[in-house]
């Protein structure tokens, strides 16, 4: 008698309440089997051969290598800085270069100082030569060229060294070859290898879209040459398809910024592709895609 007089509201909750008893389900439950079945469906879908797919738009680092073994003096970035192509990032000790130099000057000195010596030796030679037999004045003289050809060969050899080097001299503060926002910086009296990079500048624009795809899609879809769509394209140059460039061999966990479901990471083959012509995407954008068969 009493439960008839329980408003419906309550009543609905309390039979509702008794089904979830039967089933063994609470809220929580009830959420981690909704969350499941979601799941579940997005990787049936993507399994079943969807061709719709997230990607992000990325550009590699520029590094800026030094071109000479030395040390940092002075460094005038941070990072997250931002520049432009010109903007001086780090200065570099000239010291290694300037030992260098002094010491192929000291060396080719001595090699021309050498071959004058010995030219002039040849020189008073002949001149105090009395009459010889042909074949003896003939050897003479092929052991003299060999040896003045050495000497201009060694001399060549240090002079475009030192050329090198003065060019290294003249480019020992590293500028921006690139413009966007300083990732990697050296520090001051760290020491440089040559070659090694002093600075990396992530660019504002992409190079490429990276999308990332489950491993049980048709190859068919994402085969080299396959069109693909920007979904929500703004622009009409992005309306145009870029192409399947290339696809990782295996499935990659994909970066921080693309959606998660639930907070579970998205897992797929890495699929390569190129920006349409004009198109211009920043830098880490987050992007649909659409995959389209070649004759479609």
């Amino acid at each position: 008698m009493t439960s008839r007089k329980r408003p419906l509201k309550v009543r609905l909750v309390r039979s509702s309440d008794a089904f979830f008893d039967v089933l063994g389900l609470r809220p929580l439950g009830i959420l981690v089997f909704a969350a499941s079945t979601l799941l579940f469906f997005y990787v049936v879908g993507l399994s079943a051969g969807a061709t719709r797919a997230d990607a992000v738009a990325v550009a590699g680092l520029v590094n800026h290598p030094s071109l000479a073994s030395s040390f940092t003096t002075q460094v005038f970035v941070k990072p997250g800085d931002r520049v432009d192509v010109g903007a001086p990032l780090v200065e570099l000790s000239s010291h290694f270069v300037d030992r260098e130099l002094e010491r192929i000057d000291l060396e080719l000195d001595l090699l021309v100082n050498e071959s004058k010596l010995r030219r002039a030796q040849h020189n008073e030679g002949r001149l105090g030569l009395e009459a010889t037999p042909s074949g003896e004045s003939s050897n003479e003289s092929v052991v003299d060229r060999l040896a003045e050809a050495h000497f201009e060969k060694r001399i060549a050899v240090l002079q475009h060294r030192r050329k090198s080097l003065v060019e290294k001299r003249g480019a020992l503060i590293v500028s921006a070859s690139s413009s966007g926002i300083v990732v990697e910086v050296t520090r001051v009296g760290a020491s440089i290898a040559e070659g090694s990079s002093v600075a990396s500048v992530m660019p504002p624009f992409a190079e490429e879209i990276v999308a990332y795809v489950a491993p049980t899609i048709d190859p068919s879809r994402i085969e080299t040459g396959v069109a693909v769509y920007l979904l929500g394209a703004s622009t009409v140059d992005c309306q145009a398809p870029g192409r399947v460039r290339n696809r990782g061999a295996r499935v990659e966990e994909a970066p921080k910024q693309l959606t998660r479901l639930m907070g579970f990471a998205i897992y797929g083959m890495p699929v390569h592709i190129t920006i349409p012509r004009d198109c211009r995407l920043i830098n880490g954008q987050v992007l649909a895609l659409n995959f389209l068969e070649k004759d479609a």
